[in-house]
């Protein structure tokens, strides 16, 4: 039962850091909104992956599973965002303009 329990951590980790690195890929953020959501964000896998390690109730067990399929499901969304903000706004476009007169 120790060894699922230590799996499960791991794949909850591997996941949370996957997410990090997703979000973190996104360059529509600012620095304002971007350090305080990470921080935030990191915090809670912390505590999370505290109390997994030291609960022995079942609730840990299906709480680490429920919360690594869901940041698995939700990553490919996230990834699409940046895709879909540049096509909405011209995020990364460079344009010129170019003034033509005629005397």
């Amino acid at each position: 039962m120790k060894q699922l329990k230590y799996i499960l951590i791991a794949a909850l980790s591997f996941t949370g850091i996957y997410f990090i690195y997703t979000i973190s890929k996104l360059t529509f953020l600012p620095n304002k909104y971007y350090l305080p959501m990470m921080a935030i964000t990191i915090l809670i896998f912390i505590g999370i992956i505290y109390y997994i390690y030291k609960s022995d109730h079942i609730f840990s067990k299906i709480l680490s599973i429920l919360l690594t399929v869901a940041i698995l499901l939700l990553v490919p969304k996230v990834s699409k965002l940046s895709d879909t903000l540049s096509d909405i706004t011209g995020l990364g476009k460079e344009t010129n303009t170019v003034l033509v007169t005629r005397l």
